[in-house]
């Protein structure tokens, strides 16, 4: 599109049967996955018509959608989904929606063109991210004490390795928006949070092998679990 090569009106008629194939095989699979789909079809337009423009509702819809996602993906597979991991994961991408706002606000303030953010705004979406990540993290923690892993796990108590994990990612996350004075140190902290944010998979990457291990030291018993 960008070069020219592809008409819009081409690129227009592929995306609508793209569109509709996507629908009709959500559809097929079962009635609940073809009504996650079209659910993240619509908040996903309507985020990208209006709702990006709107002061802190544009990050409680870019955590909405990966939710969605994750629920859409579990119902699809039949593995059912506990309302711990729907609060969990809301928390945990809203924290990390809010990490990727304040870095752009810190890179183009004053202000964030297109977003509806000013530089005066940095301060309470850093409130915000720390809250939703240590809210993240307090929903783990519930978790790992609830009645629901006793039966799951034969060593529970080694899920509490992820809690330490999870605070130091999404605290490095987190600080990988504020601005700092210059300095070596400082300088390297922000650009490895930084690339964190530009890059989510490496990002998680980094403390999968921690997280891996609190799990097998669990000792699950159902590894769909």
């Amino acid at each position: 599109l960008a070069s020219g090569r592809l008409r819009a009106g081409r690129a227009l008629g592929v995306a609508l049967a793209l569109l509709a194939g996507g629908l009709a095989t959500a559809f097929a699979l079962s009635t609940a996955v073809g009504l996650c789909l079209l659910a993240y079809l619509l908040l996903t337009l309507a985020y990208t018509l209006v709702l990006k423009r709107q002061l802190f509702l544009d990050v409680l819809v870019i955590a909405g959608l990966f939710t969605v996602r994750l629920v859409a993906g579990a119902v699809a597979v039949a593995v059912p989904i506990s309302a711990w991991l729907v609060a969990f994961s809301l928390f945990l991408f809203l924290s990390l929606a809010i990490a990727k706002r304040s870095t752009a606000l810190r890179d183009e303030a004053p202000a964030l063109g297109g977003r509806g953010y000013v530089g005066q705004d940095a301060a309470a979406l850093t409130v915000l991210g720390g809250a939703s990540a240590f809210a993240a993290v307090v929903v783990l923690a519930l978790y790992i004490q609830s009645p629901a892993v006793e039966a799951l796990y034969d060593r529970p108590a080694a899920l509490w390795l992820a809690c330490p994990l999870l605070i130091y990612w999404l605290s490095r996350v987190g600080a990988a928006g504020q601005p700092r004075r210059s300095g070596r140190g400082s300088d390297r902290v922000r650009a490895s949070g930084s690339g964190q944010l530009a890059d989510g998979p490496r990002a998680v990457g980094r403390v999968r092998p921690g997280l891996a291990v609190s799990r097998r030291l669990s000792g699950i018993r159902n590894a769909d679990a």
